[in-house]
């Protein structure tokens, strides 16, 4: 069992941190808004709409609130956009309508399918309106911490079904020429160790796509598919383990969170299956620890 990350075909036993139940109760349920909201700006309501305009493309701000007063409740907000010059703010204000409003204790997880609808969310700390959260705020360290775990764990997910559906090496001759080369040269450097370790996440891609029924059990859909997800799933690997200063832009933020969903849906069904497998291995098995 030492070299298996998952489980034991002996007893049956599964590594603890291994499952995606496991990743979302230690991180992404976690990690939530109050890790990651900003406080909501705000300005009075008698703000001559061009200069607020001014200062929020200052800023770089698309909403902000509307209060009377410092301490005094937000009653609304505005958007940049709709500002005129000669206008007070007060003529431009909207009501902030309950589905735009989350508790500060909201799991990243749920925020994430939030987020797959609306660019941004007011948040209610205390029950009051007091911050807001934006998709730039899934670049900030902490969400992207969830987002590498995620990603490393389908990348393990992957090499578990390669090593299983590869016996005896036989993944070799789906490899280019160029590519085994490559490998090789590594490994000639590195004695004793497995090759399969030292496979690039594109090749364990490509050789799981190669297995189309394993593929369509966990990845239901077409290959074509299967194979945006996961160029997508490297791609985001790629940019989160180089510090990326943005991981994304508004519209490509949709793009990650539909990688995420994805991965969840893939990552729930592959749990399954590979504690289904180390079930009927370990059938009958009466070991004698205690």
């Amino acid at each position: 069992m030492g070299a298996q990350l998952w489980v034991s075909d002996l007893t049956g036993y599964r590594r603890r941190g291994t499952r995606l139940i496991e990743l979302h109760e230690t991180l992404g349920r976690k990690i939530t808004v109050k890790a990651i909201y900003e406080p909501l700006q705000s300005f009075a309501p008698n703000i001559e709409g061009g200069r607020a305009r001014h200062e929020l493309e200052a800023r770089d701000f698309d909403v902000v609130g509307v209060r009377e007063s410092k301490d005094s409740r937000v009653v609304g907000y505005i958007d940049k956009q709709s500002l005129k010059d000669g206008v007070d703010v007060r003529e431009f204000v909207q009501e902030i309508e309950s589905e735009y409003i989350v508790c500060d204790d909201l799991p990243l997880v749920d925020l994430l399918a939030i987020l797959a609808k609306r660019n941004f969310v007011f948040v209610r700390v205390d029950g009051e309106v007091e911050g807001i959260l934006t998709l730039a705020d899934l670049n900030k360290p902490v969400a992207r911490i969830y987002l590498f775990g995620l990603i490393s764990l389908l990348e393990m997910h992957l090499n578990f079904w390669v090593r299983i559906e590869y016996p005896d090496d036989l993944w070799r001759h789906l490899l280019s020429a160029t590519r085994l080369e490559q490998l090789d040269g590594l490994l000639s450097q590195k004695n004793g160790l497995d090759p399969l370790d030292y496979l690039q996440f594109s090749d364990r891609c490509d050789l799981f796509v190669a297995r189309t029924s394993l593929c369509d059990q966990l990845s239901p859909g077409s290959k074509r598919m299967t194979e945006r997800a996961l160029r997508r799933a490297r791609e985001l690997r790629d940019d989160l383990a180089h510090s990326q200063y943005y991981l994304a832009t508004t519209r490509s933020w949709r793009e990650i969170i539909e990688l995420v969903q994805w991965a969840d849906d893939f990552l729930r069904r592959s749990d399954g299956l590979v504690e289904e497998r180390a079930s009927n291995a370990s059938r009958g098995y009466v070991g004698n620890l205690i």
